[in-house]
């Protein structure tokens, strides 16, 4: 789970973004690079900043493919749920799911069935 302020400031980075990235809270809270840090192709993360902000008061998944600290490209489903549940002080948030593995079986699996 990872939560926005207004300003597109991360101001909540859970134990579970911490596990799947490699970065700590204290490393992305308040970090205003902290999504060059996870998304550092310029051109991907504009148009998923772009994706998401058109979205923003939308219940929606989005799958965004992030580097973790030690350069592992993960792939995790977003869900925007902040547009249903409000919290004072968080913009956006969203609640994330790792889905690297299933990526991999789907990917194994097409190319066994063709």
């Amino acid at each position: 789970m990872n939560a926005f302020d207004g300003d597109g400031c991360i101001v909540v980075w859970n134990a579970e973004c911490e596990r799947v990235t490699g970065y700590s809270t204290a490393e992305i809270v308040g970090n205003p690079l902290a999504l060059q840090m996870l998304y550092p192709d310029i051109e991907y993360r504009t148009s998923m900043l772009e994706e998401a902000n058109r979205r923003l008061d939308d219940d929606y998944s989005s799958v965004w493919k992030l580097t973790a600290k030690n350069g592992a490209r993960k792939i995790v489903e977003w869900f925007n749920v902040g547009a249903r549940l409000k919290v004072p002080g968080w913009f956006q948030w969203s609640i994330g799911i790792d889905i690297c593995e299933f990526a991999l079986k789907m990917s194994f699996f097409a190319l066994r069935t063709s």
